[in-house]
């Protein structure tokens, strides 16, 4: 076996660049066609409704949600983020239906948790020392039945957020903004 020369090195080298310039450059042109999808599209794409279902990506979809919604966070405090009223209420009216589906995921979570708590081999976990003020429940079962009542009290306060976003959709639709040729010309196009 021959030792590499400089020269091979070199070559490997650039070959190792021009294989990362490529992964970059395909990142670049995977993120560019990401921006053009609809936001139902985008989240067909990584989430689709009809499956594949795993726990792993249960998790990922809820880590996802609480993203978009630090997005949110910080989109609407720029001025860039938020220049017109019809965005707003696109904005709440698009949080009405998050908090109308999210109803429908608390009921079906504390639903599965008392599927799985059934199952045979279903066990309590110790409590953390930061988990101390909370009672420790002596069977899954019970566990599952307080998670459920917790669940149940949430969607409650689902409903009286509902009224609220549809009041507050309501007034946020009725605000207009006069605009000049060269931002109706930006905001078409």
């Amino acid at each position: 076996m021959t030792a590499p020369t400089a020269r091979s090195g070199a070559v490997a080298g650039a070959a190792d660049g021009a294989y990362a310039q490529g992964v970059l450059d395909g990142r670049a042109r995977e993120r560019d066609r990401l921006r053009t999808l609809t936001g139902h599209e985008l989240v067909r794409e990584l989430f689709p409704t009809d499956g594949p279902y795993d726990d792993e990506r249960t998790s990922r979809a809820a880590v996802v949600l609480g993203e978009v919604v630090r997005y949110l966070n910080y989109a609407t405090a720029a001025e860039v983020g938020m220049r017109y009223p019809s965005t707003a209420g696109d904005l709440i009216g698009s949080l009405r239906t998050v908090f109308q589906r999210l109803g429908q995921t608390l009921d079906q979570t504390g639903h599965r948790l008392s599927v799985i708590a059934d199952q045979p081999d279903a066990y309590v976990n110790n409590p953390r020392p930061e988990d101390r003020e909370h009672p420790n429940m002596p069977n899954p079962q019970e566990t599952a039945l307080v998670t459920a009542t917790q669940l149940d009290h949430l969607r409650a306060g689902l409903t009286d957020a509902l009224a609220l976003l549809s009041t507050a959709q309501i007034y946020a639709n009725r605000i207009g903004l006069h605009l000049t040729d060269d931002d109706e010309e930006e905001r078409q196009g």
